[in-house]
């Protein structure tokens, strides 16, 4: 008996056997193993709308309390109580004790964080800034520039050096750079402090 091919590649029909081929076969594992498109898809917009509705309702009652507050500020009665003095004939003037707390408190505020002439904040450098790796090479390769300049000029002379002292001296020289540099750094950093803090002081008023 001959195979017959059916509609599907690589599968053939010997009644009611069916023969596949070793491509065939890894076609049908491949196809059970990977989910459809449409599944991966719909399973992450239900966890997305999941997320979303949870976000949503998590804030509800912050929202409701917001707008309790503000209408309370503005002497508005929550709709079901004012639904209520209407049916007993109430008055529906609403004291506005928390509008005075209200703008006492802005008040107190302001005056904390926008003084009238002054500022209550200060901007200052740091007390040591550190010196920049390039400006440490700088410092050494002019230490060992003077080192090599000061060995020739007592070579030329016929007299001995003393490494020991010479180096001593090298190291002097090298501090005192690093002290001028370190001293400009910190009037640079002062300056762009008070420049900083005039633009945060525009911004702010």
């Amino acid at each position: 008996m001959q195979a017959i091919p059916t509609g599907t590649p690589g599968v053939s029909s010997l009644g009611l056997v069916k023969i596949r081929t070793n491509e065939a076969l890894e076609a049908e594992k491949t196809t059970a193993a990977t989910p459809s498109t449409q599944r991966i898809v719909d399973s992450l917009t239900s966890h997305l709308n999941g997320k979303l509705f949870a976000s949503k309702r998590a804030k509800e009652p912050i929202e409701r309390q917001m707008l309790k507050n503000m209408r309370q500020v503005y002497g508005q009665y929550e709709p079901e109580k004012l639904a209520a003095i209407r049916n007993m004939g109430g008055s529906e003037v609403y004291i506005l004790l928390t509008m005075t707390k209200y703008r006492a408190a802005i008040a107190w505020v302001n005056d904390i964080l926008r003084p009238v002439g002054d500022r209550p904040w200060t901007i200052a450098p740091t007390p040591k800034a550190d010196l920049p790796p390039t400006a440490e090479q700088q410092i050494k390769a002019e230490g060992q520039l003077l080192l090599q300049t000061v060995m020739k000029q007592l070579a030329a002379m016929g007299q001995n050096a003393d490494p020991s002292y010479l180096q001593s001296k090298i190291q002097k020289f090298e501090q005192e750079v690093r002290d001028d540099v370190q001293q400009n750094i910190q009037k640079e950093a002062k300056v762009r402090a008070e420049r900083m803090a005039i633009k945060i002081d525009d911004q702010m008023t």
